[in-house]
């Protein structure tokens, strides 16, 4: 990383050596300060150009990044789907414990009756 990194680095010094140079010589052969004026406007173009990319390349990431929410909503809500199967299977065990005591105590309230009808 850090050879890629310096490598890197001194394409960029190269890059903007040529840059800097390039811009000279175009100074140099046009005289007027309107030439001056034109190299500074393709500076401010393509500066502009570079801005528009990257603010093209932000809002695909804002996509992305929706489009990401969107699928861990749908996720979330797979999950939610999951909790409440398992919370309507609990209540079912619950329902039936208590259909079966209902039908114990039941059960048991004939037996007592029967015998205070005994006594």
């Amino acid at each position: 990383l850090k050879q890629m990194n310096a490598k890197l680095t001194a394409e960029l010094k190269l890059l903007t050596e040529n840059l800097h140079k390039a811009l000279d010589r175009a100074n140099a052969k046009s005289e007027g300060k309107g030439s001056k004026a034109l190299s500074k406007a393709n500076l401010k173009n393509g500066n502009e150009t570079e801005i528009e990319k990257a603010q093209k390349q932000s809002r695909g990431y804002q996509k992305q990044i929706a489009n990401l929410k969107l699928k861990l909503d749908a996720k979330s809500g797979y999950e939610k789907v999951i909790d409440l199967e398992n919370k309507l299977k609990e209540s079912e065990m619950m329902n039936r414990k208590l259909e079966s005591e209902i039908k114990s105590l039941t059960i048991i309230q004939k037996h007592q009756g029967k015998e205070i009808d005994r006594v």
